[in-house]
């Protein structure tokens, strides 16, 4: 699975562990995975049990100053 490929498991997994740890009432930078599909999916099954507060503002931080 070279490439950047991701398996639908994994993806399923990533999903598991975002809908588990927002029921947990865990905060989302608790997320083990590093940038790319697995931390995408697991935002997104994240922010589907507990979105986020109206009029709240997210930022990259590392892209702070560029």
């Amino acid at each position: 699975m070279g490439g950047g490929q991701v398996s639908r498991v994994a993806l399923g997994a990533a999903r598991t562990a975002g809908q588990t740890l927002a029921r947990a009432g865990e905060p989302i930078t608790a997320c083990p995975y590093p940038k790319g599909p697995l931390q995408f999916a697991f935002v997104d099954a994240y922010l589907q049990q507990v979105p986020p507060a109206p009029g709240t503002v997210d930022y990259d931080e590392q892209s702070e100053g560029e």
